[in-house]
């Protein structure tokens, strides 16, 4: 992954800046650039990094359509491209999890209880 050691380097620059004495300090760095990949090989340089990863293998055309301004306008067949690629990405994502050990939370079958999910395993392995 090309973007990797920027990666790589901005977890290493946000940990040293951390302030230990109080529990508020953070970062939270989110996107498709950050994988399991990238974050097992930031714990393996012993970077202090909790990672949480979220796909949606039952996206629909119409799920789209009821949330995103970004794709205000758009024909149906890009409805359609998007959200097969967003389930195919969500697969390979939930792979990479088992494969490597990471947490991977399905939004899919309920957004809010995925996301509460996500964020009760972030507070108990921090």
């Amino acid at each position: 992954m090309p973007a990797q050691p920027f990666l790589i380097e901005f977890i290493r620059a946000a940990a040293e800046a951390l302030d230990d004495s109080d529990p508020q300090d953070g970062y939270v760095v989110e996107g498709d650039i950050v994988t399991p990949a990238a974050a097992t090989a930031a714990a393996g340089l012993g970077l202090p990094l909790t990672s949480v990863f979220l796909g949606n293998t039952k996206l629909t055309p119409e799920h789209l359509r009821a949330a995103p301004d970004w794709l205000e306008g758009a024909d149906d067949t890009t409805y359609r491209e998007i959200a097969a690629w967003v389930r195919g990405q969500s697969t390979a994502l939930r792979q990479a999890c088992v494969a490597s050990g990471h947490v991977y939370v399905e939004l899919g079958t309920g957004y809010a209880q995925g996301l509460e999910r996500a964020y009760s395993t972030l507070v108990e392995r921090t």
